[in-house]
């Protein structure tokens, strides 16, 4: 961490208590979605192609543009891209009554979805006091739209609840009780629908000889400085770095895999 600064942030209370909510989002969002990204080349790397076969699959047989919808769909293939991870990660935060607009927002400069507790159009909120769930990069962390690696959210989202708005039944039984779908059922869904082979190494030299890996990603962080601590006045400073320490075992492992996987992505 030497080359971070450890800066600290002033944000008010109720931002505090959205950092707080969004580091707990996203660490649901990532139990939900065990198998993880399916565009992330470690996710890829690590599950032997299982996280690649289940967004496919997902996107092929029950792709849905209603997020809520979506989301609980992904919580059955248990992995997706970003816009799967937002989903889930939208549809947990509207099953709640907040103190700030909910967006579920794409980015003006990148290909990326991700959810918004705030409104940076809004100076009631801004930048400073926007907070950011985005649980599809692998080392995600709670963090104000202002400490960002460069999000620019589209200037209007795609989907929107406003401040204390009631709690979406839909959103509740959209992830209630859902079945995941079998890894036999995935194998299956890859021969019949892909002509591709099972989980596993061979699968893996079927993606690095016939599927665009140039749209795969090892994109880690989407906070500017992981080190950064928010204060307010009500509380004391704190590093929204609860995250790290529940996936960072599985995030080594997984880096490993990926560094070992002998292919060129």
């Amino acid at each position: 961490m030497s080359k971070f600064s450890s800066t600290k942030k002033k944000v008010n209370a109720s931002t505090m208590q959205n950092l707080k909510l969004a580091e707990d989002t996203v660490l649901k969002v990532k139990y939900l979605l065990p198998y993880g990204a399916g565009n992330q080349k470690t996710d890829i790397s690590y599950t032997q192609g299982e996280s690649w076969a289940r967004r496919a699959m997902l996107r092929d047989n029950e792709y849905n543009q209603d997020p809520i919808q979506n989301a609980g769909r992904a919580v059955a293939y248990q992995a997706g891209n970003c816009n799967e991870h937002a989903n889930v990660g939208y549809t947990l935060l509207a099953a709640s009554s907040l103190n700030a607009p909910l967006l579920r927002v794409s980015d003006a400069d990148e290909d990326h979805a991700y959810v918004l507790i705030g409104d940076p159009r809004d100076p009631t909120w801004g930048e400073k006091d926007t907070v950011v769930v985005d649980a599809w990069v692998t080392h995600p962390t709670a963090m104000t739209l202002d400490q960002s690696k460069g999000l620019n959210p589209q200037p209007t989202p795609l989907f929107q609840r406003p401040p204390r708005a009631q709690p979406d039944a839909r959103a509740t039984a959209a992830l209630a009780n859902v079945s995941p779908v079998s890894t036999e059922n995935v194998n299956k869904y890859l021969l019949e629908q892909r002509g591709a082979p099972e989980i596993g190494q061979p699968l893996l030299r079927h993606i690095d000889a016939y599927v665009d890996t140039s749209k795969f990603f090892n994109e880690r962080v989407s906070v500017g400085d992981p080190s950064t601590r928010y204060q307010s006045s009500a509380l004391s400073s704190k590093l929204f770095d609860k995250i790290m320490y529940f996936t960072i075992e599985k995030e080594n492992y997984a880096d490993a895999a990926w560094r070992g996987n002998g292919f060129r992505w």
